[in-house]
């Protein structure tokens, strides 16, 4: 029954970031195409500029997906489930420090300033 649970709860983190946005003929995501409804949910401000947005709305995304794997290394006990937990951790880390460096080489924080929470 927890694996079902930890299951579900997988499954709508990654049914949130399910929309894909429109690209301009640059190639460019608009930063109208991003939905206001999904940094809304997760209290991220706007900038107006597509990649800082997705950048500042993935890192704690990414960083809700490591708390849920480090929960399976926890309490799980599947020898498969726990071993795809430190792959996830690994992975999801390595695209947050990327992340985090690009924001950085532009000067710009990848802290967001969060309204009501995430």
């Amino acid at each position: 029954m927890r694996f079902k649970l930890r299951i579900i709860a997988a499954a709508a983190v990654l049914s949130a970031c399910s929309t894909q946005p429109q690209q301009t003929s640059s190639g460019n995501t608009s930063a109208q195409a991003v939905p206001a409804a999904r940094h809304g949910d997760m209290g991220i401000p706007r900038t107006g500029y597509a990649d800082i947005d997705f950048l500042r709305a993935m890192i704690p995304h990414h960083q809700g997906a490591i708390e849920m794997a480090q929960v399976e290394l926890r309490h799980g006990t599947d020898p498969q489930v726990r071993a795809l937990a430190r792959r996830v951790i690994e992975a999801q880390a390595a695209e947050i420090r990327q992340m985090r460096s690009w924001l950085a080489a532009r000067g710009v924080s990848p802290d967001a300033q969060m309204q009501g929470g995430h």
